[in-house]
């Protein structure tokens, strides 16, 4: 199953890390420009990973009368080098030239999951982070059933509730049912509900966002989302709509496309306007070349799907042979022979980016490295 950068704000530590492991370097985000019908640069990224593959900083750049100017730089710190322990966030100051801090926020962990989120804002005058919110996960069987958001008072310097996720899975432990209630005069009331549907490799095809009414004591359509894959199971099309009280309106498309490898190339944003969709903004993602995929040339039919893969992944483009999954320092973690149409199960592989070195049967050398991101 293969999770994506979108707009989507309920998604939280269900898809949080994700797609954090994709090694990418750099995006370049544009938007469409009617006048002169062109992408015209609008702002980039350039991302740096520790030697777990965990990304360390994201300097965002903005694009203005045709020169880059700093924006934004984000640190992540991590416990083990794999868990993330804080996230730093810095803006620039143009006047200063500097980057000035504008919030922290620092993870607690019980039993190797996240227990704790606490945010916290810059304070200029007393040159120190304070809390501002936290984040308190309860698990059941692995999962989270609770997800508690909670205001901080500076004044008692304690946390009151302010909303909460109660979350229900399928039987294959994805997510059904997020829950969103708020807290009010002392008492927790429905505010929204949020209905996931997946096809039957668990890839997400729906999703449906309602509203509670107080009035009527009944849910009522917001927006929905829809989802298309390709037939290595990546990520094709989102269609989001919006309820305008009697049926549903398109609202935009997303469109995805992708590298030989099965890394992300871009996506492109289009917006329903006079009965059609229009070009928006587009965010093309760049790589920095792995050197141990240099010394073998790739057959251009050949891919790993999914890629990335969270409990198992399939070979295209070659009928049987062997397969091997090298850490980026070559240590051979999994070697097996395959036929056509297996699917190899990767659940206890570690998460990481690994090298896929496959051979044809029938001449028993090399015929394709390739890279690929396991994420649990």
């Amino acid at each position: 199953m293969r999770f994506y950068p979108l707009l989507i704000i309920f998604l939280g530590l269900f898809w949080g890390q994700l797609f954090a492991q994709q090694p990418y370097t750099e995006t370049l985000t544009e938007v469409w420009n009617d006048n002169t019908s062109t992408w015209d640069s609008s702002s980039r990224v350039f991302v740096t990973y520790n030697t777990n593959q965990r990304a360390e900083t994201y300097r965002a750049e903005s694009y203005q009368n045709a020169t880059w100017l700093k924006l934004a730089l984000t640190n992540y710190t991590y416990v083990n080098g794999t868990d993330i322990d804080q996230i730093t966030q810095y803006n620039w100051n143009l006047l200063q030239g500097v980057y000035h801090p504008v919030t922290l926020t620092a993870y607690s962990y019980v039993s190797g999951k996240v227990s704790t989120i606490v945010s916290s804002a810059w304070n200029s005058l007393s040159q120190q982070f304070i809390p501002s919110s936290r984040t308190v996960y309860t698990y059941n069987a692995g999962l989270v059933q609770v997800e508690q958001s909670e205001r901080y008072d500076t004044t008692t310097q304690t946390y009151t509730p302010l909303s909460r996720y109660t979350c229900t899975y399928t039987p294959t432990n994805k997510i059904q049912i997020r829950l969103q209630e708020n807290y009010n005069a002392g008492q927790w009331q429905n505010s929204a509900r949020i209905t996931y549907s997946y096809d039957p490799n668990d890839n997400i095809t729906y999703i449906l966002t309602e509203t509670y009414q107080q009035g009527s004591g009944q849910w009522a359509n917001s927006y929905s989302q829809s989802y298309s894959y390709n037939m290595y199971q990546e990520l094709n099309q989102i269609l989001t709509s919006i309820w305008n009280g009697s049926s549903w309106q398109q609202q935009n498309r997303l469109i995805y496309t992708y590298n030989q490898d099965g890394t992300m190339h871009n996506y492109t944003t289009y917006v329903w306007q006079q009965n059609n969709f229009v070009n928006s903004q587009r965010t093309t993602f760049f790589y920095q070349p792995l050197t141990s995929l240099a010394s073998v040339p790739n057959k251009p039919n050949i891919r790993l799907y999914p890629n990335p893969s969270q409990d198992y992944f399939g070979i295209q483009g070659v009928s049987q042979g062997m397969v091997s999954l090298k850490t980026l320092t070559g240590q051979v973690v999994f070697q097996t022979y395959f036929s056509e149409n297996q699917q190899f199960s990767i659940s206890d592989i570690p998460a990481g980016i690994y090298i896929a070195e496959v051979s044809n049967a029938e001449k028993g050398a090399p015929v394709a490295n390739l890279k690929i991101t396991i994420c649990h």
